[in-house]
């Protein structure tokens, strides 16, 4: 990950499939192998994660391609793979 001044900021952690920025540009979600959902703050020196299991299902739900999104709103991801889509809402 990367400051707006191209400085880096940190990378994500390994097994991460998919990863998307908030509408707000203040946080970082990715989704893993596990099948965690992971919030990283990027507004300060250190980013800061947050875990969460994906209430939806695992990682083994969703086949190898991935994709995630967010709405405008900032309130739920789309996480999306050949198999399943995954809904999940922000807390």
């Amino acid at each position: 990950m990367y400051a707006g001044n191209l400085a880096s900021i940190g990378t994500l952690p390994a097994g991460t499939l998919a990863a998307t920025l908030s509408p707000d540009g203040t946080r970082v979600y990715s989704y893993d192998s596990s099948g965690n959902v992971r919030s990283f703050d990027i507004t300060g020196a250190t980013v800061v994660a947050l875990n969460s299991r994906a209430a939806n299902g695992g990682a083994g739900d969703i086949a190898k391609r991935h994709v995630m999104t967010i709405t405008p709103d900032g309130q739920t991801l789309f996480i999306a793979g050949s198999a399943a889509v995954l809904v999940e809402p922000i807390p």
